[in-house]
């Protein structure tokens, strides 16, 4: 091995060469060791250096150099304290530098590398202070599916990882372009996309500061995902947002619309053949006719399909079997058993009001 063989001190040498073919012959040579945790000690002496060689190598004018600067911080982020010693050693400019690049072969590096440090709360601030949160929403909009998803994925672990990261990706306008941007993304970017947004609202002040920009189009727009997960997550998040946020203007703006609006989402999921789903909305739909909102009350109310579809489920199958009794609650699953009631009282309070 290289760093057994003692080879790592003649390569870091080697990388300060004037001659820029043996600079990347050494760099490239450098790619192919592995450093982890049990070879690590041996390079004690050499960390810093190592780094600094790099982050030279990234600021050459040399497209190859750049590429390989890119390709030895991929290697040794693997390692968590190979990611300390990049945030102390100066690597974070260096790899802002690499990220504002447009080969998206060596964007997608860097990015690795910052999601990887970004996991860590005690590297949060110099993350935030580092300037890469405008260029992580641009990246949102990348052709490259992996660079998306690492670029949400990273926004995500710094909005979620500490309070100071979830005011910065609040202040950085990231809720206005998810909103642009939510309706056509892969899945898992989605998911990501619909994650970051209620990390941000689960803040009572960022809240009322981030709902009238759109939040309930994002979490709409998810639940009509191809991601489970990601249709999972928005119709959470909504039921969260009913239950916690007192203003239900936002809810009454997108009844309609977009992608068939909250009364869409809300049939989708009552005519879903999932219990647990149908619960979900059958909640969702008593705390709105709770609301302190006339008009969001008047709206569900007002819901022809929503009361046809509570009127289904709150239908209970009976046996007709010639001389054996009506089938019973009681023969009905928890679920089943709970949303008929459910159903029964919602549609009371439709058609009666609240009693």
């Amino acid at each position: 091995m290289v760093i057994d063989a003692g080879a790592v001190p003649i390569m870091l040498k080697l990388l300060k060469s004037s001659d820029k073919e043996v600079r990347l012959s050494s760099a490239e040579t450098l790619n192919q060791v592995r450093f982890d945790l049990k070879n690590f000690h041996k390079l004690d002496t050499t960390a810093s250096e190592l780094i600094h060689s790099i982050i030279t190598l990234s600021n050459s004018d040399d497209i190859r150099e750049k590429q390989q600067a890119a390709m030895a911080y991929v290697v040794i982020t693997n390692e968590e304290r190979f990611q300390d010693e990049i945030v102390q050693h100066g690597g974070l400019e260096s790899l802002r530098g690499l990220l504002t690049l447009t080969n998206l072969v060596i964007v997608r590096a860097p990015l690795i590398c910052i999601n990887a440090i970004s996991e860590h709360a005690k590297h949060q601030a110099r993350l935030v202070d580092g300037g890469f949160l405008d260029r992580l929403i641009e990246l949102l909009e990348c052709t490259d599916e992996e660079i998306r998803n690492l670029a949400a994925s990273t926004l995500f672990r710094l909005a979620s990882n500490s309070e100071l990261g979830k005011a910065a990706v609040a202040n950085s306008n990231v809720v206005e372009r998810i909103r642009v941007l939510v309706p056509n993304p892969p899945p898992e970017a989605q998911t990501f996309m619909v994650m970051i947004t209620f990390t941000l609202v689960d803040n009572d002040i960022l809240r009322r500061r981030l709902m009238p920009l759109g939040v309930i189009d994002i979490f709409i727009h998810c639940t009509t995902s191809s991601s489970e997960m990601g249709r999972r997550y928005a119709a959470d998040d909504i039921g969260k947002i009913v239950l916690v946020f007192s203003d239900h203007q936002p809810l009454v703006k997108a009844w309609g619309a977009p992608a068939g609006g909250v009364h869409g989402f809300l049939l989708r999921i009552l005519e879903d053949s999932d219990e647990a789903s149908r619960k979900r909305g059958i909640g969702i739909i008593l705390s709105m006719l709770y609301s302190k909102n006339g008009k969001m009350v008047n709206v569900v109310k007002n819901a022809g399909k929503l009361k046809a579809a509570l009127r289904q489920i709150a239908q209970v199958p009976k046996n007709t079997t010639p001389g054996k009794p009506t089938r019973k609650m009681s023969g009905l699953s928890g679920d089943r058993a709970f949303n008929v009631q459910a159903a029964k009282k919602a549609l009371n309070m439709m058609e009666e009001g609240k009693p």
